[in-house]
């Protein structure tokens, strides 16, 4: 089995609401990682504004600090980010490095979403394999430009991370 087939199964096991828009964003970020553009202390200050929020909220989600999304890369979760363990500071440098560092590839990208469609029955979504070829025209057709989760997604599970190289934590 593939690592990006391994990973979906992985993230359809922990999120099982899944929809079209959320499996694109995994195998998007599975091979372009966050695409940090931007002032780094800008991102600093994002990073502290979302985990306030997260660790303030009603319901905080129960994630684990890192869920690998595959190809090296890792979410950080920040409703699960202990500051005095990782400081806001290292988050940053490490969010910043990855998005300096790392391009990926377009070719990758469409090799990923080929194999995943040559797969589809085996994953059990909730949306049919048409719905998946039609929204893989159209994110080709848009040049496959970055997404946000979908409501349900974020409702759900309250996505709050950062991707990160494993290796820049691992240093």
């Amino acid at each position: 089995m593939s690592e990006i087939i391994q990973i979906i199964n992985e993230h359809l096991d922990r999120y099982p609401e899944m929809e079209i828009n959320d499996l694109f964003k995994l195998i998007y970020q599975n091979e372009y990682g966050g695409g940090f553009v931007g002032n780094a202390e800008e991102n600093l200050r994002k990073i502290r504004e979302d985990y306030d929020k997260i660790t303030n909220a009603r319901r905080r989600p129960k994630v684990d600090l890192y869920e690998d999304i595959g190809n090296g890369f890792l979410r950080v979760n920040l409703g699960a980010l202990d500051p005095a363990v990782l400081p806001f500071e290292k988050l940053n440098e490490a969010v910043v490095a990855t998005g300096q560092t790392h391009r990926g590839s377009r070719d990758a990208l469409r090799e990923k979403i080929r194999e995943v469609r040559e797969h589809f029955g085996e994953f059990g979504f909730d949306f049919e394999e048409v719905t998946f070829v039609l929204f893989s025209s159209a994110m080709e057709e848009a040049c496959y430009p970055p997404i946000d989760h979908s409501d349900t997604y974020r409702v759900l599970y309250k996505p709050a991370y950062r991707i990160v190289k494993k290796e820049l934590l691992e240093q």
